[in-house]
């Protein structure tokens, strides 16, 4: 399945940043897992509107929308107004509006929910709760075991999908002879 995901800055001073930007879109299939959004050009300026094409599992009618970043980058501060979502083959569209700050005092990461009355605000959400679950990794322990390349999961269920999800924590992963946990955020599988 492809989204297009349209991601409008708003035209504030200070608004625009260089951070990286992720989305997660959940819906009543399940998630698409956390997607970074990024193309060739400068994205994120001020007053800007940016495009990108997700491939993902299809998550079904959308619930949620979560947007977050990494602080990263001088003045990460971020003006999010709004979010757009199209899944491409069924042409189901749902705007997320916010028309606020993700930064350290107002948080990194924010859970939106579409506008579907059209009065520019979030209507709620209707969806599944989100279930933690714990993935445990095993690096063998015979020489060249271990990696640095990226490490990325699905995961599927009888109810439901959590869509492709690098599998990283603070620490180094996924050396020799290691023991690696993650959490993850997602539907009930």
């Amino acid at each position: 399945c492809t989204y297009r995901v349209t991601v409008t800055t708003s035209d504030t001073r200070g608004a625009g940043t260089d951070a990286n930007v992720k989305m997660q879109l959940f819906g009543e299939k399940g998630n698409t897992g956390e997607r970074k959004l990024d193309s060739s050009a400068n994205d994120f300026e001020r007053g800007k509107v940016d495009t990108f094409f997700v491939e993902a599992v299809d998550v079904g009618y959308m619930h949620k929308l979560t947007m977050s970043h990494d602080n990263s980058g001088f003045g990460s501060s971020w003006h999010l107004a709004k979010v757009e979502v199209v899944n491409m083959v069924t042409g189901e569209r749902a705007v997320f509006p916010y028309n606020n700050w993700l930064d350290k005092e107002h948080g990194l990461s924010v859970d939106l929910t579409p506008d579907r009355t059209g009065d520019g605000k979030g209507d709620g959400y209707f969806g599944q709760n989100l279930t933690e679950h714990t993935i445990t990794v095993y690096t063998s322990d015979v020489r060249g075991a271990g990696t640095d390349a990226d490490v990325f999961i699905e995961l599927y269920g009888d109810k439901g999908v959590i869509g492709q999800t690098r599998l990283d924590t603070a620490a180094n992963n996924f050396e020799r002879n290691q023991k690696d946990v993650f959490k993850i955020k997602g539907s009930s599988l």
